[in-house]
C-alpha cells in the first residue's frame, strides 16, 4: 500500500491576519500549513522541515520577498514559490517569475484563486519529483531481454575493466 502524501506548505507574511486566513483556507484543503512573521524565521523553518511551497508577502521588513525568493531558489531549489502583495506591478511579477516564483498574487486575497494557484504549483513540484525519481531508478538499468543483447551486455562487462 502506497503512503500518502501529505504537501508542507510555509505561509510567510508580517501581517497575522494574512497568515491566519491562508492557514485556515489551505489546512480545510488538507495541507500541512507553517507559518512564519518574517522572512528570517521563515529560513530557519526551511533549514529543518521539508517544505513543499512557500506562499510570501512582497513586502517585508529585513528581507523582502523578491530577495527572499533568491536565497529560497538558491538553497531551497526544489520547494515551489509564490508571491502575494497588495501593491502588484507587471514590472514586480515579471521580476518574480525571472527568478523563479511559480505565480504572484494580488491581495485582497480570493479563496477559489489561492486554492487553484497551490493545487497547480504542487502538481508542477509533484511531477518534477517523480521524473527526478524515475531517472534516479533507471539511470542505471538497461533495457533489453533478447539473448543476443544480454551476450553483448556480458563481453561489455568483461572488457569494461581493461585497458584494451
Amino acid at each position: 500500500m502506497e503512503a500518502i502524501f501529505t504537501p508542507t506548505i510555509l505561509v510567510v507574511d508580517d501581517e497575522k491576519n494574512i497568515r491566519d486566513a491562508l492557514y485556515k483556507i489551505l489546512s480545510k484543503e488538507g495541507y500541512k500549513i507553517i507559518t512564519a512573521e518574517d522572512s528570517n524565521t521563515a529560513l530557519e523553518i526551511l533549514r529543518s522541515n521539508q517544505i513543499d511551497l512557500i506562499l510570501s508577502d512582497l513586502k517585508m521588513p529585513q528581507i523582502d520577498g523578491v530577495e527572499f525568493l533568491k536565497i529560497v531558489k538558491y538553497n531551497f531549489p526544489e520547494s515551489e514559490f509564490i508571491l502575494i502583495t497588495a501593491y502588484g506591478s507587471v514590472e514586480e511579477a515579471v521580476k518574480a517569475m525571472k527568478h523563479g516564483a511559480f505565480d504572484f498574487i494580488l491581495k485582497p486575497l480570493k479563496k477559489a484563486a489561492i486554492i487553484g494557484i497551490v493545487k497547480n504549483a504542487l502538481e508542477k513540484q509533484f511531477v518534477i519529483r517523480e521524473s527526478k525519481d524515475l531517472q534516479k531508478r533507471i539511470k542505471d538499468q538497461v533495457i533489453g531481454e533478447s539473448l543476443a543483447f544480454r551476450q553483448v551486455m556480458e563481453m561489455v562487462k568483461r572488457v569494461a575493466p581493461s585497458s584494451a
